[in-house]
């Protein structure tokens, strides 16, 4: 996965790297420590002694740092009627960070070569530990893993010390990790409680719908329920253990166009319980919705490249500012050389209109009812987490920083993130956009309309409804993004709506964001995994309705394979 690239959860859940675990999950899951937590003061014992053992050597760390993640989850996915998949797995990793030299430079700081920069590692550190509790065999591979880290970070120092000599002097001059003040903050841990069977029939069920149409392709639903403990501690005296629980619905529909365009549409319930996942008659209307959008799509009129209006409704108006806006004010990405450093000198200046304000909160747990992903209390790295005021009325403030320091922000503002096994980097949260110059849903629709009249146009488009988004921001290529649309219509001059289909959404940041003016007083959430450096994080992204007075579209790429010869036998045996 490419970095910048935005997607709804996985629709094939089942896709398990490490096998069937079967009912050990339930005997070996460490969810049953001592109320004092004996995996964390173990981690501190080791960490104390790592330390002073290599303290000795002629290359000392000058920091160290363990990440422990329990990880238990269950998954049930049924297509047309029928259990295709049902496993559930367990997983603890410890995550070592070594850090050689000073806080000002040190065995992470970027190798530069012509094109080309290695620093962090940002995979890798990782390895797999007892799922007991058994302090001997923990103590084993916690021993060997540091040991293993610490000589690589030994050695890269030597690299980057010789490389910093034979280059040109870096544009950015900041420390290679951040001062932060020891944090403790230990939240309890809560049991899964998810019963399986009780869903088996459930989403067999749901997917069973879908098999009442012989022009669907793919008809799947899957539940996962989802434990995560994450336990972390580091030589600056931070001791942190967070649980977390995600519950996730996905309905995946797919059909096909007599042109061989293939046409999916994907809905996913997002919950932190399963009594809060919707009821029977909610998942069914749902499928029935998908199947009359498919039916209508299959027949749908082709938009070619266009130019013009458009108005992105909530979710889609989301994905678009987590791709244009978001992934440009990650912080380390402004320090990279090969990056484009879109707004790295910008904080003060306008960079979208008026009245328009964007910033992540990790802090906030729901919006209107709706749980959101991207909400944790303390990052990856032990930075308390905080809400970052990154646009205000228009004007660039700040921008979402780890403990990797940028020329004028010298600090973590608590958004340093990674997936389990990974390096954290600045990465975003939960995202919101607000407009302090607001208008109804119906007045935006209006405005919409005076816009075609204005540009004398016939139609623009509404873009209803997305997959997800990618984005490059490398100097290398062209910095852009593409949002992946699943629902797009036409809307005329005098009101009407009609279904089209082939669009995907192009742009560059700055021309592109100059082209917004205006947005609805309501918003919508749009939950992703979001894929970059340090792996696929979940961000739920909370955006209202906007419009831009031009944006272009490109032709989406279709499959050149007709629709199956054979006609589906299933409805036949309904």
């Amino acid at each position: 996965m490419q970095p910048g690239t935005l997607q709804y959860p996985p629709s094939r859940p089942g896709q398990c790297l490490f096998g069937f675990c079967g009912l050990l999950l339930v005997v070996l899951f460490p969810g049953q420590l001592r109320a004092d937590d004996g995996l964390l003061a173990l981690l501190e014992t080791e960490l104390n002694r790592s330390m002073q053992e290599l303290g000795s050597q002629p290359v000392p760390p000058y920091f160290l740092a363990y990440r422990v993640a329990d990880q238990e989850q269950q998954v049930l996915a049924a297509s047309f009627g029928a259990l295709e998949r049902e496993y559930q797995r367990a997983s603890r990793r410890l995550y070592v960070e070594s850090r050689t030299g000073t806080y000002e430079r040190d065995n992470t700081h970027a190798m530069r070569s012509d094109g080309f920069s290695w620093g962090i590692n940002y995979r890798g550190n990782w390895t797999d530990l007892p799922l007991q509790d058994d302090p001997a065999a923990i103590r084993a591979q916690i021993w060997q893993a540091t040991d293993r880290v610490y000589q690589q970070s030994v050695e890269h120092l030597g690299k980057v010390q010789a490389n910093t000599i034979v280059k040109v002097d870096e544009e950015d001059q900041s420390n290679d990790f951040s001062r932060e003040s020891p944090v403790t903050h230990l939240e309890p841990v809560t049991p899964l409680e998810f019963q399986a069977w009780t869903w088996q029939d459930r989403v067999r069920r749901y997917s069973r719908r879908f098999a009442g149409d012989a022009r669907i392709l793919v008809g799947r639903v899957s539940i996962s329920a989802e434990k995560s403990v994450q336990r972390f501690v580091n030589t600056e005296g931070t001791r942190i253990r967070q649980s977390s629980r995600v519950f996730r619905l996905v309905l995946t529909a797919m059909a096909k166009a007599d042109d061989g365009m293939e046409l999916p549409l994907s809905r996913t319930f997002l919950a932190r319980s399963a009594a809060e996942l919707p009821s029977d008659e909610e998942v069914m209307a749902a499928i029935d919705q998908m199947m009359a959008l498919l039916s209508a799509m299959e027949t749908a009129p082709i938009v070619t490249a266009y130019q013009g209006p458009v108005l992105l409704e909530g979710r889609a108006s989301a994905v678009f500012f987590h791709e244009l806006l978001g992934h440009r004010v990650e912080g380390h990405r402004l320090r990279r050389e090969e990056d484009s450093q879109t707004f790295k000198r910008k904080i003060g200046e306008r960079i979208l209109p008026p009245g328009f304000d964007v910033y992540f909160d990790p802090t906030v747990e729901s919006h209107q009812g709706t749980s959101l992903m991207g909400s944790y209390r303390v990052d990856d790295e032990g930075v308390r987490a905080r809400r970052v005021d990154v646009v205000s009325d228009g004007v660039l403030k700040e921008f979402l920083m780890s403990r990797i320091p940028i020329d004028g922000h010298p600090g973590s503002n608590g958004h340093g993130r990674a997936q389990t096994g990974s390096t954290p980097v600045a990465r975003q949260s939960n995202l919101f956009v607000r407009s302090r110059q607001a208008v109804p849903a119906e007045e935006l629709r209006r405005k919409f309309v005076e816009t075609l009249e204005r540009q004398e146009r016939d139609w623009g488009l509404v873009i209803r409804d997305v997959r997800g988004g990618l984005t490059s921001t490398r100097r290398t290529q062209t910095s852009a993004l593409q949002v992946v649309p699943t629902e797009v219509y036409r809307l005329y001059r005098d009101g009407r709506e009609e279904l089209v289909r082939g669009v995907d959404v192009i742009g560059t940041p700055l021309l592109t964001l100059s082209h917004l003016a205006a947005a609805a007083d309501s918003a919508q959430v749009f939950h992703g995994w979001c894929g970059a450096e340090s792996g696929s994080l979940p961000v739920s992204l909370v955006a209202p309705s906007v419009l831009l007075d031009r944006l272009e579209v490109q032709r989406k790429s279709k499959s050149q394979s007709r629709r199956p010869l054979l006609p589906n036998p299933v409805p036949e045996d309904q």
